[in-house]
This record gives structure tokens, C-alpha cells and sequence, in this order.
């Protein structure tokens, strides 16, 4: 089996792999994921213990489950066209860019470049997942369902399913924009102080872990704001 071939196989078993995982624990990150959407739409709640106790109040347990089946398509849609989007515009920019490892300003360029195609890619697949997930999270009575969704917006749809695309094409960037710049520029700090070369070595796991979490750390922070403001206009 050549080399394509081989590279085509991992890339089938990591989405398989990555897919299985996101539904895996679907059902406990789902009432994170639903109080997190309801504070952001209501934020007169003083903290997390009167929301959660709200929301059982209002719907029960199953209230933590509302928008679920848009919520788990979005999740498990992410894990199958992400990491092939990103190889993807990499690849393309990696051939026109040669030798940017070791050049801070042609990374930062590349890598803007590619957060700026996968973001837009992105936000068009999920906008319409995203705003069914806030509208039945964020809806105060259990009725219809998906099918009254679309009965009730069939003449404006494709304006309802894509409300607030253009802020969440602007968080999109803000968020693929911070993580791959920090992520490019983290790893090349770290090849240069411990002389590790790029094309042949790779970066020990104990050094990973910790660039690892400040890139979460810094995507979370820059990518929160906005993830308000798009809650917000969806």
C-alpha cells in the first residue's frame, strides 16, 4: 500500500476514532452545553446553581437535554470534516509557502490564511446545526419539535437556519485564528530553545501537554466573547 494510501486509512480510522469519542460522551457534556446556551440567552442568573435549579423548575431533567438531536449532529458532524479541512488548506498553503517553519512572519501568514478558509468553510456547515441547537435550548415550552421548525419558518428558512452568519463567521475566525497562530508560534519557541528540528524530530509529549493547555487557555479566552455575542444573535 503506498503512502497515499496509508495516510487515507489513518485519516478514516482518526474520524471513526474522534467520531465514536464526541458521541461517546455526548450525553454528559449535553446539560453543560444546554446551561451554558440558556445562561448566555438569560443572563440575570447570579450563578450556576440558580440556573440549573430554573431549569429543573421550568422542564425537569429533560430540560438539560433540550436540542439535543441538532446538538449531537453538530458534534458529530465537527469531528468528521475538521481535521480533513485543516489538512486540507495546510496542505495547500504549505506548498506555497515552502520552508515557513523556521520564518515567524510567513507562519503567522500561513497560518491566518488557513484559519481564515477553515473558519468560513465551518461556519457555513454549522450555522443552520447551531441555530436550531439555541432556538429549542432556549424556547420556554416543550412542543412541536423539528418538523414544526420548519413548518413554521418554510417560507424564510434559509434566512432563519442562517441568522447571525456573519457573527459566527467572526467568532469562527476569532477562534481558528487564535488557535492556530498560538499553536504555530508556541511550537516554534520551543523547537528553537531545545533544538529540535522540524523535519526530522518531534516535540516530546511532556513538552506538549503543557503548550497544549495555554493554547486552550488563550482560544478560550479570546473565543468567549464572541461566542456570547453570536449566542446572542442566533
Amino acid at each position: 500500500m503506498g503512502s497515499y494510501g496509508r495516510s487515507y486509512k489513518n485519516l478514516c480510522w482518526y474520524l471513526f476514532i474522534k467520531r465514536e469519542n464526541n458521541l461517546i460522551g455526548f450525553p454528559f457534556e449535553q446539560p453543560f452545553e444546554a446551561a451554558k446556551t440558556i445562561w448566555q440567552a438569560e443572563p440575570h442568573w447570579k450563578n450556576e446553581v440558580t440556573l440549573s435549579k430554573s431549569i429543573v423548575e421550568r422542564y425537569g431533567l429533560a430540560g438539560f437535554y433540550k436540542g439535543s438531536i441538532a446538538n449531537c449532529v453538530r458534534v458529530a458532524t465537527k469531528s468528521l470534516y475538521r481535521y480533513p479541512l485543516v489538512m486540507m488548506f495546510q496542505g495547500i498553503f504549505d506548498r506555497l509557502f515552502p520552508g515557513m517553519e523556521n520564518d515567524t512572519r510567513t507562519l503567522t501568514l500561513v497560518k491566518g490564511l488557513a484559519a481564515t478558509c477553515v473558519a468560513n468553510a465551518e461556519s457555513v456547515i454549522v450555522c443552520p446545526l447551531e441555530r436550531m441547537k439555541v432556538f429549542f435550548m432556549t424556547r420556554n415550552v416543550f412542543s412541536g419539535g423539528y418538523l414544526q421548525f420548519f413548518h413554521e419558518n418554510i417560507h424564510v428558512l434559509r434566512k432563519e437556519l442562517f441568522r447571525g452568519l456573519g457573527i459566527h463567521v467572526a467568532r469562527q475566525n476569532v477562534s481558528w485564528f487564535v488557535w492556530l497562530e498560538t499553536d504555530a508560534l508556541t511550537k516554534m519557541y520551543i523547537r528553537k530553545k531545545y533544538h529540535i528540528d522540524p523535519f526530522t524530530q518531534q516535540i516530546p509529549f511532556t513538552l506538549m501537554l503543557p503548550l497544549a493547555l495555554i493554547t486552550s487557555i488563550i482560544n478560550v479566552l479570546a473565543g468567549n466573547s464572541a461566542l456570547i455575542v453570536c449566542s446572542d444573535a442566533i
